[in-house]
């Protein structure tokens, strides 16, 4: 396979080897691709799990998760 790195890339994957984070171009590409697939994984999981939650009932209005948030985080009422 090969893969280009579009220009606009090319100054931050330059760092990244001249900072010695990774051995070469191949090592960034596949540190990328693993993340880029961690976080679909995690996104996917999370999805589930809300459906899951939300098939057995396990869910609030949007009103009252505005509400919970705004209490979490100290703003007060919206009113």
């Amino acid at each position: 396979m090969s893969i280009q790195i579009p220009a606009d890339m090319q100054p931050f994957v330059a760092e990244q080897l001249q900072l010695g984070l990774y051995r070469n171009e191949q090592e960034l590409i596949d540190d990328a691709v693993r993340l880029l697939k961690t976080d679909r994984d995690e996104a996917i999981a999370g999805i589930r799990l809300g459906l899951a939650d939300a098939e057995a009932g396990r869910m609030q209005s949007l009103a009252d998760t505005f509400r919970d948030l705004r209490r979490d985080l100290g703003l007060g009422d919206a009113t």
